[in-house]
């Protein structure tokens, strides 16, 4: 599906729902309004979350054994499936933090991955925040932070930063990474491993 398509589809639920503000905060609103049923279950598996419609129930089952941002983005994710309309023919799973999300290939998990990235960290939004914490962590707005392999000194202020929004909107530390390296506002060197920010 075209990543516009998908960003608009996030940005009018953000909309519908009046949601100004940090939108993992309004997940729980969202389900209830959808009629969607949240299910933890304990899996011991690399599976993060699945949404299922069983005799016409709405069903999202998460794996409880993750952390709160973790938990978010699996929700957001699985909300990808439901609102861009996916037609599930078998589990969708969005695996564990040792699985780069952008790894998967299949083309339905990539698009709710987006769509979780876009719905939970909104691009104003985002932006907004990165450059409020550009004035206190005194680096350009609106300017990419860079990472050479050749010399790593921002990446103290990439740590930082990309806590800090990971703590602000609830998602994953590399959750926020990965948006921050979608909609440009870092750049990093090929071989760069994002668990030098844990």
């Amino acid at each position: 599906m075209d990543k516009n398509i998908i960003k608009a589809t996030a940005n009018q639920k953000l909309f519908d729902y009046k949601i100004k503000d940090c939108p993992a905060k309004s997940l729980e609103m969202i389900l209830k309004n959808e009629n969607i049923e949240l299910i933890f279950i304990n899996a011991k598996s690399s599976s993060c979350g699945m949404f299922r419609i069983i005799d016409g129930e709405k069903k999202i089952y998460i794996n409880e054994n993750m952390n709160t941002g973790r938990i978010n983005f699996t929700i957001g994710h699985e909300l990808g499936h439901y609102f861009l309309n996916h037609e599930l023919k078998d589990f969708c799973v969005l695996y564990d933090k040792d699985r780069n999300m952008n790894n998967d290939k299949n083309p339905a998990e990539v698009d709710a991955n987006y769509f979780s990235a876009c719905f939970l960290m909104p691009y104003n939004l985002y932006l907004k925040k990165f450059n409020e914490l550009a004035k206190e962590y005194k680096f350009k707005q609106d300017i990419a932070i860079k990472i050479e392999k050749s010399s790593l000194h921002n990446l103290y202020l990439l740590k930082n930063v990309a806590s800090r929004l990971s703590a602000y909107f609830l998602v994953s530390k590399q959750a926020a990474f990965y948006r921050l390296k979608d909609i440009n506002l870092v750049s990093v060197y090929d071989e760069f491993d994002i668990n030098v920010l844990y």
